[in-house]
């Protein structure tokens, strides 16, 4: 873990996809127990809380379920650690 929080996580993806009516953040919380729902929820991002941990493929599978239901063009799939930064490029 890089020691990034999970709010500037979500704030390093705003920076690179501006919030628009058509774009939108969703957090896939899969039962942690961090309050990744409730930051989630403070900064105004949708998210899908799983009652206990189910592993990354469930979570992943949520997030996708869920973004077809919002009927997505482009998905794009990050973790909550800080472990990718949203603002990466290939000159970095």
């Amino acid at each position: 873990m890089s020691g990034i929080s999970f709010g500037a996580v979500i704030l390093g993806v705003t920076d690179v996809l501006p919030m628009t009516p058509s774009v939108k953040i969703l957090v896939i919380d899969d039962g942690s127990s961090d309050g990744t729902s409730q930051i989630a929820a403070q900064m105004g991002v949708e998210h899908v809380r799983h009652r206990r941990n189910r592993g990354l493929a469930a979570a992943f599978s949520t997030g996708l379920d869920a973004c077809l239901k919002f009927s997505a063009d482009i998905i794009v799939n990050t973790d909550g650690d800080g472990q990718y930064r949203g603002g990466y490029s290939e000159t970095d």
